[in-house]
């Protein structure tokens, strides 16, 4: 899933960031290019190192099992009422230890509660003390990098509208070549509560503009 917010902002409150017009989305490659596996490949077909491992109609029929496997859908609405949602506020945990290097940033820990009120990770602009948003947090930070995930399931069991649509599938820790896979995850008991962005903050937990990106390593790690 990715989400993607335009229009006018809400947030920064600056007039220059509203981007009104036309926009277009182009999925170009659903899998990736690299993968060696035949019946993985962006168009699955005919390979000679690999012919004995593939059933004919593998590589003679490429795109339309392509086309049968793989769909995409778009859902538009207004970013701060999303569908499935009654919240006004979202619980986040940020580690409040600012680093100059994203890396050493994201294998940290995010430990200390906060709230935002935006539900996806990528989108969030202010971090507050209590739900309520009105007491912004103080960090240890002068514009260094911070890891911050949504917050964890609510008895156990019910996840946070954050944890479940506002992480673009991000990974657990570390920022590598790949995302963490769905099973990768699960299996090694975590969840999707877990799935860790790194965002550029300033000491009252501002976040930089354009700064968040996904923790995206291989290695599921530790947090």
């Amino acid at each position: 899933t990715k989400t993607f917010a335009f229009g006018k902002d809400q947030s920064y409150e600056v007039q220059n960031n509203d981007k009104f017009g036309e926009y277009r989305i182009i999925v170009k490659y659903p899998t990736s290019t690299n993968n060696t596996d035949p019946y993985q490949s962006v168009l699955p077909r005919y390979n000679s190192a690999n012919a004995s491992q593939m059933a004919p109609w593998a590589w003679i029929n490429g795109a339309s099992q392509v086309s049968r496997a793989i769909e995409v859908s778009i859902d538009y609405g207004d970013f701060y009422n999303p569908p499935g949602s009654t919240e006004t506020a979202y619980q986040y945990f940020i580690n409040p230890i600012g680093k100059d290097d994203i890396n050493d940033a994201a294998n940290l820990p995010a430990t200390t509660e906060v709230w935002a009120k935006e539900w996806h990770a990528k989108y969030v602009t202010q971090f507050y003390t209590g739900s309520d948003l009105r007491q912004k947090i103080s960090i240890n930070s002068v514009d260094k990098f911070h890891s911050y995930r949504p917050a964890d399931p609510l008895n156990g069991s019910v996840f946070p509208y954050n944890a479940l649509n506002g992480t673009d599938n991000a990974a657990i820790h570390g920022i590598g070549a790949d995302m963490t896979t769905p099973n990768s995850i699960y299996s090694n008991s975590y969840s999707d509560s877990n799935r860790k962005w790194i965002g550029v903050f300033s000491s009252d937990g501002l976040k930089k503009r354009g700064s968040a990106v996904p923790c995206t390593s291989s290695s599921v790690g530790t947090d």
